[in-house]
């Protein structure tokens, strides 16, 4: 079967990250401090919290680098959102060790520095994380210097960097079949890196079952970028019907003091779109998606992957916009967003 990963790709008429310094990530922390100068949002106890600027690492990588540092596992390490690779990004990371001089530790590693620590009784989570302050350098021919408003749509980094086949890779592991999955997971050995040759090769030596648990948390991000596929064909045929109004188990939510949509807010400026899962209250829309792809919310009942609650604006206010022109092809845009929001989706409706 056939995916369409995204109708919404356009002709890229722009450069983004060629240098990590380009594309400037730091996050916003929900007492509305930037994680490059955080006040501490949280009250004395033994979990660690460390804000640091990292360089080339993507949040994934980074974190399985500080558990070896600290000779811990990864489970102990926690933090609120993913971060791509190839940018300059100010992330906190909440930290459950023991162990002496942990700060001195994480900033050894290479391209990683701590701007700031403190301890506390909780671990971080998505609620002590309010969204991100970007600030880009584009080349290209810009079209718009202003945009109020993004449509909310998953960005394409959410597919897969690699290869862009997540979803598909999602479809297997709904229905159990984790063979097929980890085989589309390599390209059926069809190999872009040498590394990943030799994960294909510890997998053969693991067996299926061992790898897939050892890799789960990748597996499940793939279930999210199905998810995420689904959301992004409705809210493009929504769009193109005019249907921008909340349908049946939607609501209307207003703004937080940051100028975020805020889906606990009340007001009626954004709809809130719920995403397909266990759960999901169905509509039109969301069963043509589901006939398309073959799958059943009872593949997601299977899986746990539980969205009751778990819903989406269709579109979101692009805060503290600001455009600088460098020369006729250069661009440097500096705005907010608030978390699960795409800073590349702002790049693709300005060029």
């Amino acid at each position: 079967m056939f995916i369409k990963i995204s109708s919404l790709i356009q002709l890229m008429t722009y450069k983004i990250k060629e240098e990590p310094e380009n594309f400037i990530v730091d996050e916003i922390l929900s007492n509305g401090s930037l994680a490059s100068n955080p006040i501490p949002i949280t009250e004395e106890g033994k979990i660690y919290w460390v804000c640091l600027k990292k360089r080339m690492w993507n949040t994934l990588d980074l974190s399985k680098e500080i558990a070896k540092r600290l000779h811990t596992s990864e489970k102990y390490i926690n933090y609120a959102g993913i971060k791509d690779r190839v940018a300059v990004t100010y992330q906190c990371f909440s930290i459950n060790s023991e162990r002496e001089n942990i700060i001195e530790k994480i900033n050894q590693i290479k391209d990683i520095e701590v701007t700031e620590f403190w301890k506390s009784k909780k671990w971080i989570t998505s609620e002590d994380i309010l969204g991100n302050s970007f600030e880009i350098k584009v080349t290209g021919k810009i079209k718009k210097k202003k945009i109020d408003y993004l449509i909310n749509y998953f960005g394409e980094q959410r597919f897969g960097n690699v290869r862009g086949n997540n979803p598909l890779i999602g479809i297997q592991v709904l229905r159990g079949n984790y063979k097929e999955a980890i085989e589309e997971y390599f390209g059926h050995g069809e190999f872009k890196f040498e590394k990943e040759k030799e994960k294909y090769e510890e997998y053969q030596k693991k067996g299926v079952d061992r790898f897939f648990k050892e890799n789960s948390k990748i597996f499940k991000l793939t279930v999210h970028s199905l998810q995420s596929q689904l959301f992004n064909e409705e809210i493009e045929k929504r769009i193109k019907d005019k249907i921008t109004y909340p349908l049946f188990g939607e609501y209307s939510c207003g703004r937080n003091f940051m100028g975020f949509c805020d889906l606990e807010t009340e007001g009626s400026e954004f709809t809130a779109v719920q995403l397909v899962g266990e759960g999901t209250i169905m509509n039109n829309y969301k069963k043509e998606l589901l006939d398309k792809y073959e799958i059943t919310i009872e593949d997601f009942k299977k899986y746990g992957a539980k969205t009751r609650e778990n819903y989406r604006a269709m579109k979101v206010p692009v805060v503290n916009f600001e455009y600088e022109k460098i020369n006729e092809q250069e661009h440097k845009i500096k705005f907010k967003l608030q978390k699960g929001s795409y800073a590349t989706e702002v790049i693709k409706q300005l060029f």
